[in-house]
């Protein structure tokens, strides 16, 4: 008898905007529906973002009652890109259908809940979506195009297409939820984007639902992986699937990416590039034999120009740009600029600007540039990370990635937290991490955060157990950290200006130079050693940091270490503060150095050290086993020569200290060639007083000595080993200049 009533009252109810039908809003249709309902709608772009909430009704277009698809495609829901999910469906135990429409410009948001930019369904017992159009919608967390949260959903002759998702699953995100496709009317789901899995993820912590069986007809590439199809609950591992055609024909080969090309250009070739970085990440297959590069020609790949960020780094494919300062990536202060997922492995990023990524605004990872997350064997090479923002890491986040190296990165000007935080995660990883040639600059606090926003110091987390020391170890060479602050917060503490070794990590600061960071609270410092940490300090200067130059920090079950050797220490030993008397510092007297360093202070290296400093040969070649000396200093000069190393991050140079017009005439005293050479090297000199040449190579041992008695001369080099050389040029005794040969 109750089904008999249901049935008699449920009615239909008709939305035309001529306001020949019951309503011309859908929502007011919808607002004024009882369980059972239909709500019908006639032809028409509605500009809404609807609500179905603890309500049993079909919503559909005249293709419900037709069969007509043509009306999908005249019938649209456009959620005007207003900070809004197009259709949020809720609570509702019986069934829910949408069925007939075009579902467009979204951006998820229900709530307080970030999710589903078109249609965005939670606690929904029985929902369905038929032949609709889902497309170009946005969402900062989850779902591009669905998002399915703790619901059950059928989809059939749906497409869904050109929806980017900030996090995870650009196309259909499934949370504690079940998903089925119709094999019979096939869904198409394609080109999608998204950080974490690009067109399907689907994450079930619960393990109460099966994985999806992904069942369509068209897909964006014919044998997705991981990337395209995430199953959440074994990474690294792609939800099974059952697909007939795809966009996007996959290569196993370079290829390049211009602001002038267009995605249906092949991309195979500098002449026929394609437009986007996103789309080429699609359409690269994964090598794991034969690792393949994406290469990016100079110009600004902007998220208002197409770009979709976070770009989703892929495993064995690296991406490489034209030219560091002048190939741009930009996200428009929006949202961070690249993410790696979970086992992408075995790739690099090079040669490429990273800037105005905002990690405050539409991101739960609140970072700035990029994130990293369990990527093993990664390069990021010849990079500038600048301007960019956000409270808890402004530049890079690195998580759980053993062997990532970072080799003349330039992080500076990013406003927030951290411009580098390295961690090991939260389980039992023993993780390496080596950052060469760096340089962090002028990366400042954010003070309109309360609380957060703590400023420039990179930070080094490992783990908060005592039997689990040293899981993070972290080799920081040539390293320049300068004119970072750390502010101050309503209670008086802050956050260290320059480093911070935390939570049983291990640091070597290996030729490092630190300078002219300040910490804003008075009982902070440049370098923080806390929490069960070690530091191991070579070669190294630290001067004219405030305020103090470092402090150790350890606890009765946490204690810390920190040993110096060879440096210059502003202050000396007093410039070591001792936080807590849980620590054991080794200071070694007899090498280290309380002296002005004399920086040079002007031109590109202002950090370079100059005629007369302390600094001079003072430093160690005798370095642990595991410790490499790199072949240059931070400026691209000798690391050793003759034998010796100075401290801090570069080797004294003879000619900085000269004006441009001096420097001009010594560059006309020694020319070298041919260089590259093979055989015979010859040498042309403007004649002087008592000139030698002295040729080094890259051991700093001493290959040939030789007074200069004419203009030119030439040097058989066929026996010498393959490798950089250094010729010099002195006069007096002095070296007045010198040049890098390369042998073959």
């Amino acid at each position: 008898m109750l089904l008999v009533c249901q049935a008699i009252v449920a009615q239909t109810i008709t939305v035309k905007q001529d306001s020949t039908g019951d309503y011309i809003h859908i929502q007011d249709a919808i607002d004024s529906a009882q369980d059972g309902d239909t709500v019908l709608v006639w032809p028409g772009s509605y500009y809404e973002n609807l609500i179905i909430n603890d309500i049993s009704i079909v919503l559909g277009s005249l293709t419900l009652t037709t069969q007509d698809k043509q009306y999908n495609t005249q019938t649209i829901i456009d959620g005007s890109a207003d900070s809004a999910t197009c259709v949020v469906i809720v609570y509702c135990d019986d069934f829910v259908e949408l069925n007939g429409f075009t579902i467009c410009n979204g951006w998820g948001h229900w709530g307080s809940l970030p999710k589903g930019g078109g249609v965005f369904f939670k606690y929904v017992t029985d929902g369905s979506v038929k032949n609709c159009i889902i497309k170009d919608n946005v969402t900062s967390l989850s779902g591009g195009g669905i998002d399915i949260t703790r619901s059950n959903v059928y989809l059939s002759a749906t497409n869904i297409y050109n929806n980017h998702a900030y996090c995870s699953s650009g196309g259909v995100y499934v949370e504690n939820g079940r998903l089925d496709f119709d094999s019979i009317s096939r869904c198409n789901i394609y080109l999608n984007f998204s950080a974490i899995g690009s067109d399907i993820a689907q994450f079930d912590p619960s393990g109460e639902n099966p994985p999806v069986q992904v069942i369509v007809d068209t897909f964006t590439v014919q044998t997705p992986d991981y990337y395209y199809l995430m199953d959440g609950n074994n990474m690294g591992e792609a939800l099974s699937y059952d697909i007939l055609h795809s966009k996007i024909e996959t290569v196993k080969q370079d290829l390049y990416v211009s602001p002038n090309g267009n995605n249906s250009n092949s991309g195979l070739s500098p002449a026929e590039p394609l437009k986007d970085i996103y789309f080429a990440l699609l359409k690269m297959e994964t090598d794991t034999i034969s690792p393949d590069t994406i290469h990016i020609s100079n110009g600004i790949y902007s998220l208002n120009d197409g770009e979709m960020y976070p770009l989703s780094l892929k495993r064995d494919v690296s991406l490489k740009g034209t030219n560091r300062d002048s190939t741009i990536l930009d996200a428009n202060n929006t949202i961070y600029l690249l993410n790696g997922i979970e086992k992408a492995n075995n790739y690099s990023i090079k040669d490429l600007t990273l800037t105005n990524g905002n990690g405050n605004l539409h991101t739960y990872f609140r970072t700035g540039a990029f994130r990293l997350w369990d990527n093993k064997n990664v390069l990021f090479e010849n990079l500038k990370v600048t301007e960019n923002k956000a409270r808890y890491i402004s530049g890079g986040a690195v998580v759980h990635c053993n062997n990532a190296r970072f080799i003349n990165v330039e992080f500076s000007h990013n406003i927030g937290g951290n411009p580098l935080r390295l961690t090991n995660g939260f389980d039992q990883y023993f993780d390496t991490i080596y950052v060469n040639d760096c340089q962090f600059t002028e990366n400042l606090p954010d003070s309109s955060v309360p609380n957060e926003g703590l400023g420039g110091d990179v930070v080094l987390i490992g783990q908060t157990w005592s039997d689990a020391p040293n899981k993070l170890t972290a080799f920081f060479t040539n390293c320049l950290f300068a004119n970072n602050r750390a502010r101050l917060l309503e209670n008086g503490g802050g956050g260290a200006a320059a480093f911070h070794a935390a939570y049983s990590s291990q640091a070597y600061l290996i030729n490092c130079t630190f300078s002219e960071n300040v910490a804003e609270s008075p009982t902070s410092v440049s370098i923080g050693v806390t929490y069960g940490s070690n530091m191991h300090i070579y070669n190294s200067i630290l001067y004219a940091n405030e305020p103090i130059e470092i402090g150790v920090g350890g606890e009765e079950e946490y204690p810390c270490s920190l040993n110096i050797y060879n440096s210059l220490i502003d202050g000396g030993e007093e410039g070591v503060k001792y936080i807590s008397d849980y620590n054991t510092v080794f200071y070694d007297t007899e090498t280290n150095i309380d002296e002005d360093p004399l920086f040079l202070g002007e031109w590109e290296h202002p950090y370079q050290i100059d005629n007369g400093s302390p600094c001079i040969d003072a430093g160690t070649i005798n370095l642990p086993d595991f410790i490499e000396i790199p072949e240059f200093d931070l400026a691209g000069n000798p690391r050793i020569v003759g034998g010796s190393i100075d401290i801090g991050a570069y080797e004294w140079n003879p000619t900085v200290d000269v004006d441009e017009a001096d420097k001009v005439l010594l560059d006309k005293l020694l020319q070298v060639f041919p260089n590259p050479a093979e055989n015979i090297v010859n040498l042309s000199v403007n004649p002087g007083e008592e000139q030698k040449i002295v040729i080094y190579d890259m051991a700093g041992q001493v290959v040939l000595e030789k007074t200069v008695s004419q203009a030119s001369l030439s040097i058989d080099i066929s026996i010498w080993k393959q490798g950089l050389y250094l010729f010099t040029l002195s006069e007096g005794g002095r070296m007045v200049q010198s040049e890098k040969v390369l042998v073959r």
